[in-house]
């Protein structure tokens, strides 16, 4: 255990282990709060037939390999802090958007209905069944 505790402290202090586990926290948290943002608006306007075809592409863009799209993302960002946020919120991003859209696609045609006899438009049953009635189950995709 003294070998260790030594061996931690030189980690510490020499090799700046807390930088390191800082600077990925940070990237981590970031891409985190990049990729949910992202996904929540896809998600949201599938709802409008328009943005359906994108969100499915993204939906379906979580079958790509991570190898060739590092490819991708070298080219199109301009350093590498940057290519590895892009690189995470993309493969967070793919998935999370096809949680959301299982969330959405639960919905059952009574709520709608219901919003509509309450004489509700468009974007009012958009607010309640969609932004407030379900935050619990994005966020437990989240989770």
């Amino acid at each position: 255990p003294l070998d260790i505790l030594k061996a931690a402290q030189k980690l510490f202090i020499d090799a700046n282990l807390f930088g390191h586990i800082l600077n990925s926290l940070t990237l981590c948290f970031k891409a985190m709060f990049y990729a949910i943002t992202i996904s929540y608006a896809l998600a949201t306007i599938s709802t409008m037939s328009f943005f359906k075809p994108i969100a499915k592409f993204f939906a379906q863009a979580r079958f790509l390999t991570t190898v060739g799209l590092s490819v991708i993302f070298a080219q199109l960002t301009a350093d590498t802090s940057s290519q590895k946020t892009s690189l995470l919120v993309f493969s967070i991003t793919v998935f999370l958007v096809t949680s959301f859209l299982g969330v959405i696609a639960d919905i059952k045609k009574g709520e709608y209905d219901y919003a509509k006899t309450l004489k509700m438009n468009h974007w009012q049953s958009f607010w309640e069944i969609i932004v407030l009635g379900k935050s619990d189950q994005f966020l437990e995709a989240i989770r």
